[in-house]
């Protein structure tokens, strides 16, 4: 989930540069953390949007294994319900 944790790493250096006080670091999270924000956002809503199909992108009948490395729909919109 890169888009979580880009958001998570903003987050974070605005965070720690609530004590370093940077000027110039603060400017550039509260450039950037809305910009994640809405990536991350993006990502999930279009995730469960493709989880919540009616018809599955495999049939319940096939017997031919997945690709290797192939991440089911449901699997990723799952995983982004965790992150959010």
């Amino acid at each position: 989930m890169a888009e979580a944790g880009e958001v998570g790493h903003w987050a974070v250096l605005g965070k720690l540069n609530e004590t370093a006080g940077e000027s110039e670091i603060s400017e550039l999270v509260e450039w950037a953390l809305p910009i994640q924000e809405r990536h991350f956002a993006d990502v999930k809503d279009g995730s469960l949007k493709l989880a919540g199909r009616k018809t599955p992108t495999r049939s319940p009948s096939s017997q031919e294994a997945p690709p290797r490395g192939h991440r089911s729909t449901v699997t990723l919109g799952a995983s982004l319900l965790f992150c959010s």
